[in-house]
């Protein structure tokens, strides 16, 4: 090769490689991949230990799995279990994925079923209300257990609503028996897709994605819960961006939030109610209002509440005004009929009952007295800190109260596990607003059954105790078809209503609140997108931000400033060359 050939080929190259780096996009070569971080708010009290806690939607979608889930029509579906069979009435045969791991990478089998339930069994706790009438659970092989029940039936709520623990974590742990109700469970080791990474109690907790989930790892890297001491601070975090989603907004922020670009929100259906709890606990351990064990003064406040107008100022007419414990999401067993016999809102109805009762006024105070203690039908109003618009419904209550004579001496918010302690276990409380998730008919009931108020259960939420009732719960999980347990579900919703057992105001919907412009891949069904409560599996497993287009035209073209370097660049190299290829041709 000559000289000049060599030079020339060299100026070629030069060349070509200033175009090539001329149409590269700016910052390709150098960007790195993110991690993803999605941080919701919460106003929820975090508790670790699922055998105590209520944070359904923590343990069901971040930290653990259920043998079945629910699909958008309530239905169960498979998820760490793939089938069961019932060979008779009364053996339930369930088989297990063979590609589960827990978080620490041991194999998820059988044992783990079995510890689990038998554990439920003996210590009671959050989950014993699902696994009433299991007589034993046996393990077939490594993938498979066979569940006995007591006595033939069709309800199995242990499907969907226990969460399995690992076996050897938490004998390790000595969390066995009595002291798995004391268990910190710190850190915790589950199966679900998101394991955990660190806590700060009542600021935030922490996780990361679980690579070996049995249904693919999470889109999302890093899912961060924030805790908020009130629904303020948090939709103010929500406006600024400092949080990704806000879960369980109060109604009253929808309106403001709506008019945000870049924000989406959302209610959806729940299975849940907002309820007023009544202390119905036995006269010699309890410390509520006497009159509460009065039936015609229970009967008398149902009459003094408008939940249709609640419903409109409190919620702004995006919830539904209630009838039982069994929401109207929940079709085949929500007891329609049971509206012909629902008290309306009446307040001279109120007043009625109060003065065929005997309480009247004695004083000239306004407030009617309790014919037997001479107590004022003056009542505590509580709120749960996760309710904080009961204060608000507490003073309209007041109102009404007032006009039929009774009052509230005091309304007030209560952080939900001293509420919880208060209710369950000192019997201190008068009327308290509050909710439940309703995971399943049988559950639900179970609430207001004998076995709920004490050892070792102690999930009764107005420590209700009656006979009949409890015979009306046996048939409904009896039933050997499906019409006898829908008749004994809606009889049962009858007596709770006719003894004004507990208040429903409204099915609420779960209310969402997320930067839609920034993430996708969210499953609202069945009931949410977010919400610490609720029962959607899948509530973060496909979430991921949302991509930009694939180039743009500001990426794709060179700007100004860099086609003069470039120009620049190519100038000095062609000078270069002519002058060398001069000096050589000399």
């Amino acid at each position: 090769m000559s000289e000049k050939t060599f030079a020339l080929s060299i100026c070629i190259m030069l060349l070509a490689t200033a175009l090539a780096v001329w149409y590269i996009p700016i910052g390709y070569a150098q960007e790195e991949p993110r991690e993803t971080v999605f941080v919701m708010g919460t106003l929820r009290n975090i508790q670790l230990n699922p055998m105590v806690g209520y944070v359904y939607g923590l343990y069901r979608s971040v930290l653990y799995s259920t043998l079945f889930i629910y699909d958008e029509n309530l239905e169960p579906q498979p998820w760490l279990a793939t089938n069961y069979e019932k060979p008779d009435p009364t053996t339930w045969v369930v088989k297990l994925r063979e590609d589960a791991y827990w978080h620490d990478g041991e194999k998820i089998t059988a044992e783990d079923v079995k510890f689990t339930i038998d554990l439920v069994k003996e210590a009671g706790g959050a989950m014993a209300r699902f696994v009433k009438g299991i007589k034993e659970v046996q393990v077939a092989d490594e993938y498979k257990v066979v569940i006995k029940t007591e006595q033939p039936t069709l309800v199995a709520p242990w499907l969907t609503s226990v969460y399995i623990l690992p076996k050897h974590y938490w004998e390790k742990k000595g969390a066995v028996g009595a002291k798995a109700l004391e268990f910190d469970n710190l850190p915790p080791i589950g199966s679900g897709p998101f394991k955990f990474v660190s806590w700060k109690p009542g600021e935030e907790i922490v996780f990361e994605a679980f690579q070996k989930f049995f249904m693919g790892h999470p889109k999302i890297d890093k899912l961060i819960w924030r805790t908020f001491p009130s629904p303020e601070p948090m939709i103010a975090a929500l406006k600024a961006g400092e949080i990704d989603a806000a879960a369980e907004v109060p109604v009253k922020f929808l309106r403001d939030l709506e008019k945000v670009e870049g924000i989406t929100t959302e209610v959806v259906p729940n299975s849940a109610l907002y309820d007023v709890y009544f202390n119905l606990a036995p006269s010699e351990s309890r410390k509520g209002h006497p009159a509460l064990l009065d039936l015609n003064v229970r009967k008398a406040i149902w009459h003094s509440i408008d939940k249709e107008y609640i419903n409109e100022q409190v919620y702004d007419g995006r919830f539904f005004p209630a009838v039982s414990v069994i929401p109207s999401i929940n079709k085949k067993y929500f007891c329609e009929e049971c509206k012909q016999i629902h008290p309306e809102f009446n307040l001279e109805k109120a007043k009625a009952i109060l003065d065929a009762a005997g309480y009247v006024d004695t004083d000239g105070d306004g407030i009617r007295e309790d014919p037997k203690t001479g107590q004022p039908l003056s009542f505590r109003w509580w709120t749960a800190a996760s309710r904080p618009e009961g204060v608000r419904i507490g003073e309209i209550v007041r109102e009404w109260f007032r006009k039929v004579g009774m009052d509230l001496s005091e309304i007030k918010v209560v952080e939900g596990g001293a509420l919880w302690n208060a209710i369950t276990r000192e019997f201190d409380y008068d009327l308290v607003y509050w909710s439940w998730s309703v995971q399943d008919e049988s559950s639900i009931l179970f609430v207001f059954t004998c076995d709920a108020t004490g050892p070792p259960v102690y999930f009764s939420s107005s420590q209700y105790c009656n006979p009949e009732f409890d015979q009306l719960y046996r048939k409904q999980l009896l039933a050997q078809t499906e019409e006898e347990r829908i008749q004994a579900v809606k009889a049962a919703q009858r007596h709770l209503i006719e003894n004004a057992v507990e208040l429903v105001v409204v099915y609420p919907g779960v209310v969402s609140a997320w930067w839609g412009s920034k993430w996708t891949g969210n499953t609202p069904e069945p009931t949410g997108s977010f919400d610490s409560g609720n029962l959607n599996s899948r509530m973060f497993l496909y979430l991921r931000p949302v991509k930009a287009e694939a180039t743009t035209v500001e990426e794709t073209t060179p700007s100004l400033l860099m086609t003069l370097v470039i120009g620049v660049v190519i100038a000095m190299i062609i000078i270069a060359t002519v002058a060398l290829l001069r000096r050589r041709s000399r």
